[in-house]
């Protein structure tokens, strides 16, 4: 009987066969924690951008006549 393991069942005993992880996590739950994270550091990312022109410009346009025009009082 041949005992020589060929090339493709070297492969399925490799981590990502049978499609296991090798974090150990389930696949949804990390593509959830992927998605999570990247929507956190688009957010982030705009607000930090929202901040810096806020905050780096020398005048910024009162609210108050937006306002009143809208709702006359």
């Amino acid at each position: 009987m041949n005992t020589a393991i060929s090339n493709i069942d070297k492969v399925k005993t490799t981590p990502w066969a049978d499609g296991n992880s090798p974090f150990a996590v389930e696949y949804g739950k990390m593509m959830m924690w992927f998605f999570l994270i990247s929507d956190a550091f688009t957010f982030s990312s705009l607000l930090i951008s929202y901040g810096a022109l806020r905050f780096s410009s020398n005048a910024w346009p009162a609210a108050d006549p937006g306002f009143s025009s809208q709702f006359p009082g």
